[in-house]
């Protein structure tokens, strides 16, 4: 159940209402919307491939022009209660002109389920993925993830997985690096905020989904970027669960983006001449497991 908000402790959800804070971000939707179709109609592409039996288990393919290319593993931000793989298709055309493979996960949304069957699709996703992608023309070795938001705490609890990783004991990937884009791996504070009335966690739940509680199991490279004008909760949420992944030995950078807030630093991936993709890029480069 959740805990009553205490009296004396300011409500948390203006920290946590991201579109309140942010009422720009109708715009940048309307772009990426626009932009992303554009992607689907003159990319090369694979769409609502099934990695599993459910309406939502699905993945779009942006296939590189060789087969020896890096993948991109990218899963979307929306609070896990709205957007869609196919509002990002966008990513595509600079990731595609860089020579790397993409691939778009889609999950199930709140309300109707929970946050633990969550994670475990997007990990059964990672997984299927990697025993797959072959026959769909991507060849590689490992998977470069990436998440935004939601999807950014999606990410980080796939590198927190073990043998277990899928439903269907498909087995654990191999991940060369990770990019988390202002996620939040903290879900306590979740508590608190109106969204719960959708995600219903409780204390619990929320502990055992909580990447700041969680070991790397997954050994890899991990950037963690945030924009500077991001609420205090939000730039809280990326540096405490850096700090703490440091602690445990994890290789983790971390940096804060001058100028962007939550949406404007989700943009700058899809921008080829921003720090963000640079960013991504110099992982890809760095890390590269495809021969």
């Amino acid at each position: 159940m959740t805990r009553p908000l205490d009296a004396s402790v300011p409500p948390l959800d203006a920290e946590y209402d991201l579109r309140s804070a942010f009422p720009d971000y109708v715009h940048y939707f309307e772009d990426w919307a626009v932009r992303s179709r554009g992607a689907r109609q003159r990319l090369n592409c694979l769409l609502d491939v099934p990695y599993g039996p459910g309406p939502r288990d699905r993945v779009d393919f942006f296939p590189a022009p060789t087969p020896i290319a890096p993948l991109l593993v990218y899963v979307h931000g929306g609070y896990w209660r709205s957007l869609d793989k196919s509002d990002f298709s966008f990513l595509a055309f600079p990731f595609i002109k860089n020579g790397t493979s993409l691939a778009l996960i889609n999950y199930d949304l709140f309300p109707g389920t929970t946050m633990s069957k969550l994670v475990a699709q997007v990990r059964h996703a990672c997984a299927w993925i990697a025993v797959n992608a072959g026959r769909l023309g991507v060849a590689y070795t490992e998977l470069h993830l990436a998440g935004w938001s939601a999807g950014a705490h999606l990410v980080a609890m796939v590198l927190c997985s073990g043998p277990e990783t899928s439903r269907t004991a498909i087995g654990t990937p191999r991940v060369s690096s990770m990019l988390a884009l202002s996620g939040v791996y903290d879900l306590q504070p979740i508590l608190e905020t109106s969204a719960n009335a959708d995600l219903r966690l409780d204390k619990a739940e929320a502990q055992r989904n909580s990447p700041i509680n969680l070991q790397p199991t997954l050994q890899c490279p991990i950037v963690m970027m945030w924009g500077e004008r991001e609420t205090r909760a939000f730039r809280q949420q990326s540096s405490c669960l850096a700090e703490v992944w440091r602690a445990k030995g994890a290789g983790v950078r971390s940096m804060q983006v001058p100028g962007l807030h939550h949406y404007a630093l989700m943009n700058a991936l899809g921008d080829d001449g921003s720090a963000v993709f640079e960013t991504a890029a110099g992982l890809l480069r760095a890390n590269n497991g495809c021969q």
